[in-house]
């Protein structure tokens, strides 16, 4: 499933397995996942946003939508 993803929509991917957030453009979120940029994760949210790989739920908290592929990226760091 991510073979064809961009390096930063997997490394945030792999920060959104391990702590789903409501604020992943905070420099906090940013610092502690090493997602590099702002720019990047609002070009990387989109993308994967429109491939149903992540979603902004009920209480706007953006995480994985397949608990499969959630767990597999959890499991490999």
């Amino acid at each position: 499933m991510i073979q064809g993803l961009a390096p930063r929509q997997i490394a945030l991917l792999r920060a959104l397995a391990k702590e789903p957030s409501k604020s992943v453009m905070s420099m906090a979120y940013i610092k502690r996942h090493n997602l590099k940029s702002v720019g990047g994760i609002q070009a990387a949210l989109l993308k994967l946003s429109k491939l149903d790989y992540i979603e902004k739920g009920d209480s706007n908290v953006w995480r994985i939508v397949d608990p499969i592929l959630h767990q597999w990226l959890r499991r490999k760091g």
